[in-house]
């Protein structure tokens, strides 16, 4: 079992907390027009990758907490900020083969 800081990343799909790190990476995406592929990440700040559950998940977008003087702002929570577009797994009924 592999380890990372305080983020709880745990590879080897080991459960650590709420849920694997991968699941808390891809949950962790929130709308940020000021990265070029418009999403960030709480787990990973400034990730490159897009959101690409976006539909599945909905849309968050992050609740700043006040910044010190000469700090960057840091992500207090994640809103809800529109659903899912297309419906979820659980709802879908499996089609016959």
């Amino acid at each position: 079992m592999v380890r990372q800081g305080t983020t709880g990343f745990v590879a080897g799909g080991a459960r650590q907390g709420r849920g694997t790190g991968s699941s808390n990476y891809l949950k962790s995406f929130y709308l940020d027009p000021s990265r070029p592929a418009g999403w960030n990440n709480t787990v990973f700040p400034n990730v490159s990758m897009p959101n690409v559950l976006w539909e599945l998940q909905g849309v968050q977008r992050a609740e700043l907490a006040a910044a010190k003087p000469g700090e960057e702002a840091h992500v207090e929570k994640l809103y809800l900020a529109s659903r899912a577009s297309c419906p979820r797994s659980s709802t879908m009924k499996p089609r016959a083969i």
